[in-house]
C-alpha cells in the first residue's frame, strides 16, 4: 500500500498531488522523492497512517519533509458569513476548523520523526499562503515549541508568485503571497529578495485560477531543488574527508580518538612507527585530491579549522602530488606559448579568495582581464567568524560574474577557473554553454596561468 523499499529517502512530499512538480523535479535530479497523498492511500486523517508515516521515516531514514497540508479552511474569507449563519451551519463549519486542525497535528508529528531519526543535514519544509489563519493555531505554536526542544532553529522565507514564475491560464502574471517555515537556512537565503517589487501588474486570482496557484511553478522548484542538490554535494564532500575510515589496525592509536575526521587531534602525539605515518600521509593525499588538489595553504587551513594536531602541517609541507608536479608550476622560465596572445577582453580568469581581519573574515572573487590586466573584485560572502567554513555555490558564484563583471565590461569568449566545485559542476558548465563561454579549468597548483 505504501510502497516502501529499502532505499533511503532524500525527500517526502506530504498531503500532495499525484503530478507535483517538486517530486518530479527532484526525482529528474538523481533524488529519491516520494508523495504521499490520499491518492496512494496516506489519509492522516485516520491515526494509524502516522504510525505508518513514522516506520517508513525510521525505514528508509528520510532526510527532507515538505509539508502543504490543505489550507482551505483557515482563508481568511471563510467565517466571514458567521453572524449569518444558523446554529447547523456554525457546527459544520467548526467541524470542518477541528478536522483541519487534526489533520495538521499528525503531520506535524510525522515531520518531528524525520528530525528525530535523522542527523542535523535533516530539514522539515511547512509551506502556506502568508495571510492564512493556520499559522497562528495552537498546534503550530505548538510545532515550533517542539522543534526548539530538539534545539533547532525555525527560519522563515517570504515571497510572492509573480517573482517565481506563477501565471494564471491565460499567461498572466499572479501575486499569491507565499510562506514556508523550515529548518534548513539555506533555503530561506535562496527565497530571500523574491518579494513582488511593484515593477509590473497582477491577474486576481479566482475561480479556477485560484486552483492554478495551488501548485508550485517550475522556476520556484527548480530554486527549490538547486538548493537541496547543494546541500547533497556538499554532504557527499564532507563524508569524504570527514567520516572514520573502517579499519582493522585496533591498535592505531590515531583512528581511536579521531571523532570528526580520519585525522590526529590536537592532542595526539605524532606516532613513531612507519607505517602509520604513511597512512597518514595518504589520507593526506586524499584530502588534497577530493578537495580539488587544493593547495598546501588551503590544506593546513583545514587542519587547523578540524581542531588537527600542528605536526600534520609538516607533514603537508612534504606532499608531493603527481598531478600538480605534472601542471603546476616548474623552476626555471616559465612557460611560453608560439600562438597569439589573447586579444582584449577575449578571456577572463576568476577566482574566489578569503580575506582575514582578526577573528572574522570574507570571501570575494577576483576577475582579471589576461590582455590588458584590468582586475575587479566582488564580494561573495558577508562577514564571517574565521572558524566557520564557507563553500560557494554554483549559483552564487554566477550571481557574482554576472554583478562584478558582465555588467560592466565586454562579454568574454573564455573563462579560466581552477578545479572548484563551483566551477566544475554541471550548473556551471550549463550556464557558461547557455550564454556562450568557453570554460578552461586549471590544475590546482598551476598558478603562472
Amino acid at each position: 500500500m505504501y510502497g516502501l523499499s529499502s532505499e533511503p529517502t532524500d525527500l517526502i512530499e506530504v498531503c500532495c498531488s499525484k503530478t507535483s512538480t517538486l517530486t518530479s523535479c527532484a526525482g529528474e535530479k538523481g533524488s529519491r522523492a516520494d508523495r504521499w497523498g490520499l491518492f496512494n492511500g496516506w489519509n492522516f486523517d485516520k491515526p494509524e497512517t502516522v504510525v505508518h508515516a513514522k516506520h517508513y521515516v525510521e525505514k528508509h531514514r528520510v532526510r527532507r519533509g515538505w509539508a502543504a497540508t490543505p489550507c482551505t479552511q483557515f482563508c481568511t474569507l471563510h467565517g466571514w458569513n458567521w453572524e449569518k449563519w444558523d446554529v447547523y451551519q456554525r457546527y459544520l463549519f467548526l467541524l470542518r476548523w477541528q478536522k483541519a486542525r487534526r489533520l495538521n497535528s499528525r503531520v506535524m508529528q510525522v515531520l518531528l520523526h524525520v528530525l528525530d531519526c535523522g542527523d542535523e543535514d535533516g530539514h522539515i519544509y511547512w509551506e502556506w499562503p502568508r495571510g492564512s489563519r493556520g499559522w497562528n493555531t495552537p498546534e503550530m505554536e505548538w510545532f515550533r515549541r517542539e522543534i526548539s526542544k530538539r534545539g533547532r532553529k525555525l527560519f522563515t522565507a517570504y515571497f510572492d508568485g509573480c517573482r517565481v514564475g506563477l501565471r494564471n491560464s491565460h499567461g498572466q502574471l499572479m501575486c499569491k503571497p507565499w510562506r514556508v517555515d523550515t529548518t534548513d537556512p539555506l533555503l530561506v537565503v535562496r527565497l530571500a529578495g523574491l518579494l513582488c517589487d511593484g515593477s509590473h501588474d497582477h491577474a486576481p486570482v479566482y475561480g479556477r485560477d485560484a486552483y492554478l496557484s495551488a501548485f508550485y511553478p517550475k522556476p520556484l522548484v527548480q530554486r527549490v531543488i538547486r538548493c537541496f542538490v547543494e546541500q547533497d554535494k556538499q554532504r557527499c564532500a564532507h563524508k569524504y574527508i570527514a567520516e572514520p575510515i573502517k579499519t582493522d589496525w585496533e591498535n592505531n592509536a590515531f583512528l581511536q580518538v579521531c571523532v570528526m575526521v580520519n585525522l590526529p587531534r590536537s592532542k595526539t602525539e605524532k606516532p613513531t612507527s612507519v607505517i602509520e605515518l604513511k597512512k597518514i600521509e595518504k589520507q593526506l593525499m586524499q584530502c588534497h585530491v577530493r578537495a580539488g588538489h587544493i593547495g598546501k595553504t588551503s590544506l593546513k587551513d583545514f587542519l587547523r579549522r578540524k581542531g588537527c594536531a600542528e605536526w600534520l602541517e609538516d607533514m603537508v609541507d612534504g606532499l608531493q602530488c603527481d598531478a600538480c608536479l605534472e601542471f603546476g608550476s616548474k623552476p626555471g622560465p616559465a612557460p611560453v606559448s608560439l600562438l597569439k596572445p589573447p586579444r582584449l577582453w577575449q578571456c577572463c580568469g576568476m577566482d574566489a579568495w578569503e580575506l582575514t581581519n582578526g577573528t572574522v573574515k570574507q570571501f570575494l572573487v577576483v576577475f582579471v582581464d589576461l590582455a590588458s590586466r584590468k582586475a575587479a573584485i566582488a564580494k561573495l560572502s558577508e562577514v564571517l567568524p574565521v572558524k566557520r567554513a564557507f563553500v560557494p555555490s554554483t549559483e552564487l558564484m554566477v550571481d557574482c560574474l554576472t554583478s562584478g563583471w558582465l555588467q560592466h565590461y565586454p562579454k568574454p569568449q573564455w573563462l579560466m577557473t581552477d578545479p572548484a566545485t563551483c566551477f566544475t559542476s554541471k550548473d556551471f558548465g550549463e550556464w557558461t554553454s547557455r550564454l556562450g563561454f568557453g570554460l578552461f579549468i586549471t590544475a590546482g597548483e598551476a598558478h603562472f596561468m
